[in-house]
């Protein structure tokens, strides 16, 4: 039995009762339950069928939590080991190794413990103006709350730099070796949060005007 739009609402509010306030993830639990209701459910009434549905919808958005949250930690990894395998990356790799090679041989050296701290910071105001963006857009769509944690791990240095900087004058050349790494790590996150806000700006969109 096809569903029509009055008991795909009925769904939506059932769905908003129960707390899921997201609209990428009513939709997807829309289409879930709308799908098993017509083809296997034993109930007559749409509204006996969702009352025994309310563990499920729970158990769900947990599981996409979790999906979604190492989803984003794994395209982090694979981002980042593009700059030592994909022949575009590796330019820019090379690039920002001999940059930091430059600033060592260059630059007085009390200036680059606050030049490292730059170099982590921006990364995460960039990412977080994209998150931002559009206006509102994270408060509406799941998908976007998590492209900050797509940053976590590499905000991690930020947040420890006073570990390292004792580095810069006793290790300094593991001092430059681990930079260019951390700057690899950041510059992959932002470059995995625009791609993942591509995706969702379009979903977002759909939700919007469909």
């Amino acid at each position: 039995m096809k569903l029509n739009q009055a008991q795909i609402l009925e769904i939506d509010r059932f769905l908003q009762f129960l707390g899921v306030k997201f609209m990428d993830v009513r939709l997807e639990l829309i289409d879930h339950l709308a799908s098993e209701f017509e083809n296997d459910s034993k109930y007559v009434l749409l509204g006996d069928f969702l009352r025994t549905k309310g563990n499920f919808v729970r158990s769900y958005q947990k599981n996409l939590h979790n999906k979604r949250h190492w989803g984003h930690q794994k395209a982090l990894f694979k981002q980042t080991l593009q700059f030592f395998t994909d022949l575009r990356y590796l330019c820019i790799s090379i690039l920002l190794g001999a940059v930091i090679y430059l600033a060592f041989h260059v630059l007085d050296k009390n200036i680059l413990p606050y030049l490292f701290i730059g170099t982590l910071a921006v990364p995460q105001i960039v990412a977080y103006y994209v998150y931002l963006r559009p206006k509102g857009m994270y408060k509406k769509i799941q998908s976007a709350q998590y492209l900050m944690s797509i940053m976590s791990l590499p905000s991690l240095f930020l947040y420890t730099n006073g570990i390292y900087i004792g580095w810069l004058k006793e290790h300094p050349t593991y001092f430059m070796v681990f930079w260019f790494f951390v700057i690899i790590f950041n510059v992959a996150g932002v470059l995995e949060v625009l791609r993942s806000k591509k995706g969702i700006v379009k979903q977002y969109r759909n939700l919007i005007y469909n």
